[in-house]
């Protein structure tokens, strides 16, 4: 039986449209279980969206696939990435 590793967690700062970010969410939720996100606080007005995405290191691939998958489709900017190690 395997075990997925927990202990890593794969975190990704992103931004994209205001008008885009429906849609960005609508994709990472169909993908059920593969990752969450959450929305970053943001000023009236702003034309833009920073998402943060997290998931276990075990789905790290299919979710660069996919957020690389959306951005052909839209701007998609990659702020930050990173590996967390969860104690």
């Amino acid at each position: 039986m395997s075990y997925i590793n927990t202990q890593e967690i794969y975190f990704q700062k992103v931004r994209v449209k205001k008008e885009d970010s429906a849609f960005f969410y609508f994709t990472l939720e169909a993908c059920d279980n593969m990752c969450f996100y959450s929305t970053l606080a943001h000023e009236t007005g702003q034309t833009y969206r920073d998402i943060e995405v997290r998931c276990t290191i075990d789905f790290k691939q299919q979710v660069d696939n996919l957020i690389d998958k959306l951005s052909q489709g839209m701007p998609v900017e990659i702020l930050k990435q990173e590996i967390k190690k969860e104690a």
